[in-house]
């Protein structure tokens, strides 16, 4: 999928304007959370997201 690059430590796949960035340990059922404005601004909530094991897309 696309160019690999790191975002804030984590891995993040981008193809076109499509972009999802895995955790570091995937949670159980492989959960996720939609970002579709204002990608990477204030990444607070986004690092949380990763830190509790959800992608985030």
């Amino acid at each position: 999928m696309g160019e690999i690059s790191n975002w804030h430590d984590y891995i993040m796949y981008t193809d076109g304007g499509r972009k999802v960035v895995v955790p570091k340990t995937v949670a159980d059922g492989k959960p996720w959370v939609w970002r579709a404005r204002f990608w990477g601004h204030q990444p607070q909530f986004d690092l949380a997201m990763l830190e509790g094991g959800y992608h985030v897309v």
